[in-house]
This record gives structure tokens, C-alpha cells and sequence, in this order.
């Protein structure tokens, strides 16, 4: 043990950190910046096993954007210009940043459709943007031909940072904060007690710690491996050129991007650095990283990037003539659906990831490094992280090869036209249940969520539409969901939705804990479903379920199908930390789902069962035989039709399906999730990721009817009663019904803009077309503007309001009913 300690002392390492962070790259350095800015500073060390910046950082192409796919990722790349303004400040150290704002080019009418639907939404963040004719955009870059493109887009915020300066400039402000900063350090294991971090071990010796960040980039999911950790990402060669100077190029152009030709320019020394995000990219290093990959670079392509170029000299004719001083490979980390990762592991609680940027690491820099100080210090997000969070992933993301089939399609999603209802589909199948193969040889067209193939629809003999067309109008798909959305309504149907994430809690103080954990009263009689919501300590929703009370001291939970492992943790941490005697258990695998839904239902399936299901009441769960199986039956519905959810044993679950399908006098047909969506928004149903999120609490979305106001003594103390007292008068936002005016093209998907009186206020959270209206319809978040404004029901039926659908404006009618009660 002496021996031990004079190592340490020799290296320069301390015996013991509160925070390790492990990776010196931008990520790391903006993680130890913001932990300082946090009081932490002097017990925090990073190590880097070569120099800073010498894994991606250095090569970046240093592009500074604020748009981006998910509001969270939007206000976290806001922060980047201020932040690296208060950094040369505060160090004196330049980052290289450059307010020249960015211009977004268009070559076809549907990227203009996009482009317009940003302009949208980057108003409503409060992000400066204006729509630009091709010739408005020559004038800011006088090199292109405008004759090539049908539009653009200004982003007078936007910028480029030197990636080398801003790293520094990180680090410095860091190591003034009290970070301490080793390099030539390299991490070689990890010590665990009680599935905990409490020591890293690196060639110099060995740290006693709190906490580890994982900041490792190339190397984060190796890193992650040592401490048994999944962190799901992989390197794509990732490809840009340098030329000679450029007529028309100065020091202030903007930033371009031309998606179309999946390439983007800035300037590099009075000529362009022309880059890639090219549709089918080249994954590399099947093993990982060599450990000694400092400032390398991979070969040259030239035949795969030459398309690239081709595009380039179309937009830039002089770039024809203009020779090509450097070419650059380097590897950028992607993951499998092209959001980065930060948070709290899901396997080890305080190892901690911030990694897997996608190519955004300079613009997201620091966003997500002070994303992640808050949250480590206070042991919660600051503000809904859902879309980042590591715990969004399963363990079907632990395969490398699943990963790294995948990053080949995610880089190229960064230039990709963003589509309604965009599918993946490299790394598919993945995970299926029994009856995907029958499902797909009925016609069913398949989604993926969380891993799963789920169907969308079912094309038939009279009706199909192919799986890869989008558009942002009607869509080929719509007469068919229309289809069978009527036939639910009139008939029945029956939907394959095994993907539900499933727990069991079980033990003596299961009714205490799931009354402490979730908003609803749980001390119900055995057989009673409870639809409610799992909590936090701020009132906010971690989760929409259904809780079914299945013995004296066992429930049954149903949740998102994408929260299976974030409520699992979320349950687990409580019960332990409050010292429940339960036990929770992920069983989504052992249970299929088939949701039975319509007015004949319960006519269809009587011959099948010995049950007089004419006395299952409303959500009540019984266990009864179907045909040959034994299942449980629940009178639930998240479509608005009076049904039942049969929960079976995986083993019987075909065995089900068949008997359903093959005996119902042909009442019942098969309908997908297309059709789903569009009855639970007719009926005014919330979902997780669109109505509800993490900051939200049950009387903003609308469910205050899920919760017991009364119940003060669970995770979220009092601060429900007190919400309710304070009334509508307190609320600054709610969700509410939307109906437009019938429109034979317009289609309304989610994320377009609400105004009121002209004035933005809001944005559809989901939006489909009704048939049974003929009209589009949603729900949407409409925001407070004025603290003297109540949103109640005399406000939102006043004034004009419309929704702006890519720059064209159509009048809507708001309610607090469901779309399917508005007059």
C-alpha cells in the first residue's frame, strides 16, 4: 500500500477526486469547466491518455448550429455563443468564434417545405431567422450559383469556432476553477463495490472517487466496457476537403449548408473546407480505436467523397478550377439514433456519459457540458434531458455490430430530409415478437421503436402504400389507416403492441412503495387497473402507466414502450433508497400484448372464453381462458373504443392471436399503430415525448384526474396540493384540443407553430388526420404570453387562432375537450 501512495505522489495524481473525468477532448474540458462554474472545481481531476483534443476534437470542422432535431438539443446549442464569449473573458484565451451566421440552401421544393417548418420552430425559440430567395442568398455568398436552388434559410446566429482554441479556452477556465488536468494518463479499469465506481485505475496509479464522467469519444464505449457499462456508439469516417482560395470568400461568409448534396462549407483561409454527411457512410475500426490514435487521420477516399464534390462545383461553379489543397478523413462518433448521450448509467448510478455527439461535438460543447453539471450536482436533469438521456437505450443496444450497421445510415441523417414518421432501417430486425413473420405476410408495413418492429399498417389487396415514401401531405398510407380506424369504430380490431415496457412489484410493502412512487391511490382491491402517473421528487412525470394491483402484495406496471429502462432504474433507485421491501423486475419480454378494441369485441370473443366478459368492467383486469390459454384481461383502452388488453405469456402468444383471428365471424380485422395514433388523439389521449415530458406534472398536461391531490406523503411531498391550489391562474402553459377547418392537401403531423392573435404561442404535439371529421385535428402546448392572461376556456375561445404549416397560416379551433366532444 505504501508503494501504492508514492506512485501516486509521483505522478502528480491525488489519492482521491469527488469527479474523475476521463477524456480530454472539448467534451471533457466543457464538463470540467461547467463543474467548476458549479463550486466542484477543486476536487475534480480529467485525465487524457495522450494530449487535449488529440482523439476527433482537433480535426472538427468547428461548425457552430443552433437547429437542431429536439427542443432539448435547440436550447443547449443556444448556449454555445455566450458561453464562448464569457470564455475569452474570463481566460483571455481566443476561441476562434465568429458570429457569421449560417445560411441553409435548398435545392427541391419538399427541402423547402423544411426549411420553411424550421423557420417555424426556430421562431419560437427565439432564435433570429428569415426565409431567403436563391438571389437574397447569392448576396451573402456571392460564389454560388442561385440558379441551382429553390430557396434558404438564415440563421443570423450561427457561427464557427476554432475546435483546438474553444478546448483551451475550456480547460483553462477549468484549471482556474480548481479542475486539476493530467495528461498522459491512461485509464485501465475501474474499481467496484456494491455495483458502485469507487476507484479508477490508470498506468500512473490509482484514484479513489465519487463519481466518473465518461468523456472518452472514440474510446467512451471502451471505457464504458471497463466499467460494465453499454455505451452504444461507433466512428464513421468522416470526410472533408480543403481548396485553394475562392473568389467571393472572405473571412465573414456564413456558414453553408447544402443538404441536398449532403455536404456543408465554411471558409478556411480565403478558400472551403467542403464537408460530408453523406447517406451511406463507412463505419470503421470494427474493434475500436488503436489506443495510440492521437492526431490521425484515416486514408483518403477520394471515389467516395467524389459525389461531393460533384455537388459542390454545381453550387460553387469556380470550384471547378479550384485546386484541392488537403483532403481529410477522421472518425466521428454516432449513435443509434443520432442524439448524443449524457447522464447517469443505467448499470453503474454514478458513472456518469457525456459522449457520442454525432458530429455536433463544438456546437453542443457547451450545452451538454453544463447540461451535465447541473444534473450530477443536483441530482436531477435541469430541465427534461428525455431525448439525450443514456437511459433511453436497452440492452438490445449493448451489440456492437447492431451499432455500427446503424451509424452508417445516423451521419447521414444530419442532411437527410426530416420526414414525418422517418424510419430507420439499417440494424432491422432487431427485436420481434412471435408474430412478425404472419404480421408481415398479411400485409403489415413495420416500424421500429426501442428495438422492436411494430406494424404500422396493413396493406391489403385493394389498398397498399410502400413503406419508404414520405412527404410532408397526404400521405399513400391515409385511405388505408382511415380504413381501419373506421372499421375499430364500427367493428373492431385487434393491434399487436407487445413492445410495452412491463414490471412486476412484488413483496410486503409493494402497496406502500407504489403509493409512494406514483400520483394515484394504489390501496385498490386485487383486479383494478389504476392509469396514473410515476413520479419524481418535483412533482414531474418520469412516466405515463397503467398499474394493475395482480395480488395482496404484487402489481403489474405497464409503461412506454422507450421507457423500459429509465422507469426500471426510477422504481429500483426509490425503493432503495427509501428501504422498500419489493422487488422490480423488467418482465417486457415474457408478456405479449394484443389491445382487442371496438363495440363488437366483446361479442366477437365470447365463444372463446368461459368468462361473461359482459362483466368485466371499466378497468377492471381478470385472469381468463382464451380458447386453449390461459391470459389476463383488462378493460383498457388507449383508443377511445370499449375493448380489452389480453396480457400473455409469450409462449402462448400466437396460440392467442390464432384463436382470435381464425374464430371472430370475421368482426374483428388487423390494424397498426398509424391507426392508434390517430384514435387516442381524437380522443384526447397524452403520450409520453409529445404531451408529456419531464417537466411537466399531471394538471399542466391535463390528467390531473390520474393523481390523488390528497396524497402528500409520496415522492413528490406536497408540491402536487400545492399546484392545485394555486389554480389555473398559476398555470404557464397547458395542453389543449386542436380542430382545423377541413383542407383537402394540408396535414397536419406535430411541431407546427400555434399563433393567437398573430402572436406565436405554441406548437402542435400531435397532429393526424380524423376521418370520422374529415379535418386534421391534434393536441398542442399552448404557453402563458402575459402573467395576467388565465388559460382556461374563455381564453383559448377567444381571439383568432391558426396554425402555420411550413409558411402557410389555416384557422383552428382550441378546446379543453377531446377533439372527438368539440362542437
Amino acid at each position: 500500500m505504501k508503494l501504492a501512495c508514492q506512485r501516486r505522489f509521483a505522478s502528480g495524481l491525488p489519492e482521491k477526486a469527488k469527479v474523475v473525468i476521463v477524456g480530454g477532448g472539448i467534451i471533457g474540458n466543457s464538463v470540467a469547466y461547467h463543474l467548476a462554474k458549479e463550486g466542484w472545481g477543486d476536487d475534480v481531476v480529467l485525465l487524457e491518455k495522450g494530449v487535449l483534443t488529440c482523439g476527433t476534437t482537433w480535426h472538427a470542422a468547428g461548425l457552430i448550429g443552433q437547429l437542431r432535431a429536439t427542443s432539448q438539443e435547440m436550447e443547449l446549442s443556444k448556449m454555445g455563443a455566450e458561453v464562448f464569449r464569457r470564455l475569452l473573458e474570463e481566460t483571455g484565451q481566443d476561441t476562434g468564434f465568429k458570429q457569421n451566421g449560417s445560411v441553409t440552401l435548398a435545392r427541391t421544393k419538399d427541402r423547402t417545405t423544411l426549411l420553411k417548418r424550421n423557420l417555424a420552430r426556430a421562431q419560437m425559440f427565439n432564435i433570429p431567422s428569415a426565409m431567403l430567395t436563391p438571389e437574397e442568398a447569392k448576396e451573402k455568398l456571392p460564389m454560388i450559383d442561385p440558379k441551382v436552388f429553390d430557396s434558404a434559410l438564415w440563421l443570423p446566429n450561427d457561427g464557427v469556432a476554432s475546435p483546438t482554441d474553444a478546448t483551451m479556452a475550456f480547460a483553462k477556465g477549468a484549471r482556474q476553477g480548481g479542475v486539476k488536468i493530467h495528461e498522459r494518463v491512461e485509464v485501465t479499469g475501474f474499481v467496484k463495490e456494491k455495483g458502485l465506481i469507487r476507484a479508477v485505475e490508470t498506468n500512473k496509479g490509482t484514484i479513489a472517487c465519487d463519481y466518473v464522467v465518461n468523456c472518452g469519444g472514440l474510446w467512451a464505449h471502451k471505457i464504458g466496457h471497463m466499467a460494465g457499462v453499454n455505451v452504444p456508439l461507433h466512428p464513421c469516417e468522416h470526410f472533408y476537403a480543403v481548396t485553394d482560395t475562392v473568389e467571393g470568400v472572405t473571412g465573414s461568409m456564413p456558414v453553408v449548408r447544402d443538404p441536398d448534396m449532403c455536404s456543408y462549407y465554411r471558409e478556411w483561409g480565403g478558400g472551403l473546407v467542403v464537408g460530408a454527411f453523406e447517406l451511406d457512410a463507412k463505419p470503421c475500426f470494427v474493434n475500436g480505436p488503436p489506443d495510440d490514435f492521437e492526431f490521425s487521420l484515416l486514408p483518403d477516399d477520394i471515389d467516395h467523397f467524389w459525389p461531393i464534390m460533384e455537388g459542390a462545383f454545381e453550387a460553387v461553379p469556380s470550384l471547378v478550377d479550384t485546386p484541392i489543397k488537403t483532403m481529410l478523413n477522421g472518425p466521428e462518433s454516432f449513435t443509434p439514433d443520432n442524439q448524443y448521450i449524457l447522464g447517469d448509467a443505467p448499470e453503474v448510478p454514478n458513472f456518469w456519459v457525456a459522449a457520442g455527439m454525432n458530429s455536433s461535438g463544438i456546437a453542443s460543447s457547451s450545452g451538454a457540458g453544463w447540461a451535465l453539471a447541473k444534473w450530477l450536482v443536483n441530482a436531477q436533469p435541469p430541465f427534461d434531458m428525455s431525448a439525450v438521456d443514456i437511459k433511453r437505450f436497452g440492452a438490445f443496444a449493448g451489440s456492437q455490430q447492431f451499432v455500427r450497421t446503424r451509424s452508417s445510415e445516423v451521419l447521414g441523417m444530419h442532411y437527410k430530409i426530416h420526414y414525418p414518421r422517418l424510419e430507420l432501417v439499417k440494424g432491422r430486425p432487431l427485436r420481434t415478437t412471435p408474430l412478425y413473420n404472419q404480421l408481415k405476410e398479411k400485409g403489415g408495413v413495420f416500424g421500429s421503436k426501442f428495438g422492436w418492429e411494430r406494424v404500422n399498417w396493413f396493406n391489403t389487396e385493394e389498398k397498399s402504400a410502400p413503406a419508404d415514401e414520405y412527404t410532408f401531405g397526404r400521405p399513400a398510407w391515409l385511405d388505408i389507416v382511415n380504413d381501419e380506424y373506421i372499421h375499430t369504430t364500427t367493428n373492431g380490431s385487434v393491434f399487436e403492441v407487445s413492445s410495452f415496457a412491463k414490471f412486476t412489484v412484488a413483496g410486503r410493502d409493494a402497496e406502500a412503495f407504489c403509493n409512494y412512487i406514483f400520483g394515484g391511490n394504489m390501496s385498490v382491491k386485487v383486479g383494478t387497473v389504476v392509469y396514473t402517473a410515476m413520479l419524481d421528487e418535483r412533482g414531474g412525470y418520469v412516466s405515463d402507466v397503467t398499474v394493475t394491483r395482480v395480488g395482496e402484495e404484487e402489481y403489474y406496471v405497464v409503461s412506454p414502450t422507450t421507457h423500459a429502462t429509465k422507469d426500471l432504474k426510477h422504481m429500483q433507485k426509490h425503493a432503495g433508497l427509501k428501504g422498500f421491501a419489493v422487488g422490480v423486475v423488467d418482465v417486457s419480454s415474457q408478456y405479449g400484448v394484443l389491445s382487442v378494441q371496438g363495440p363488437k369485441v366483446d361479442a366477437a370473443l365470447q365463444p372463446l372464453t368461459r368468462h361473461d366478459l359482459s362483466t368485466i368492467k371499466p378497468n377492471e383486469s381478470v385472469m381468463l381462458d382464451i380458447g386453449d390459454y390461459w391470459v389476463r384481461a383488462s378493460r383498457v383502452s388507449y383508443v377511445g373504443e370499449k375493448g380489452l388488453e389480453l396480457h400473455i405469456p409469450i409462449e402462448a402468444h400466437q396460440g392467442v392471436y390464432n384463436t382470435v383471428m381464425n374464430n371472430n365471424g370475421g368482426v374483428l380485422k388487423d390494424a397498426g399503430y398509424y391507426c392508434i395514433e390517430a384514435m387516442r388523439v381524437a380522443n384526447g389521449y397524452r403520450a409520453m415525448g409529445h404531451e408529456i415530458g419531464a417537466d411537466d406534472s399531471p394538471l399542466e398536461v391535463g390528467t390531473g384526474f390520474a393523481v390523488d391531490f390528497e396524497k402528500t406523503d409520496g415522492v413528490a411531498g406536497t408540491i402536487l396540493a400545492e399546484k392545485k391550489a394555486a389554480g389555473v391562474k398559476a398555470m404557464k402553459y397547458r395542453v389543449v384540443s386542436i380542430k382545423m377547418e377541413q383542407h383537402p392537401t394540408a396535414m397536419l403531423w406535430g411541431g407546427e407553430t400555434i399563433l393567437h392573435n398573430g402572436t406565436t404561442v405554441g406548437y402542435i404535439t400531435s397532429g393526424t388526420f380524423i376521418p370520422i371529421f374529415n379535418a386534421n385535428a391534434g393536441l398542442a402546448l399552448i404557453k402563458q404570453q402575459d402573467p395576467s392572461e388565465t388559460l382556461n376556456a374563455s381564453f383559448i375561445s377567444s381571439g383568432k387562432w391558426e396554425v402555420n404549416i411550413a409558411g402557410e397560416y389555416f384557422p383552428i379551433t382550441l378546446s379543453l375537450k377531446p377533439p372527438v366532444k368539440m362542437e
